[in-house]
């Protein structure tokens, strides 16, 4: 098998690099729509013990989440 991978890739060298350049080409255009999530709070389900006692406690102290930039971007915030 590595025999006939290696007269493959030495026999046809060009259209194997051109073969590979197309692929990785191809691969790469959908590297912008590649989303992640890494928000703890959507790692565990919604059914999850300590994901429900965490919304309970968040909602029980009136936690929210803060804007990245609250400083700079809400001057209410700021004050």
């Amino acid at each position: 098998m590595i025999n006939i991978i290696m007269k493959l890739a030495t026999g046809y060298r060009r259209s194997v690099f051109w073969m590979l350049t197309l692929i990785t080409i191809a691969v790469a255009a959908f590297i912008p729509s590649i989303t992640i999530d890494t928000d703890p709070e959507n790692m565990l389900p919604d059914d999850n013990p300590q994901r429900v006692f965490h919304n309970e406690v968040k909602e029980t102290f009136a936690m929210w989440k803060l804007p990245s930039k609250w400083h700079t971007s809400n001057p209410e915030m700021a004050q």
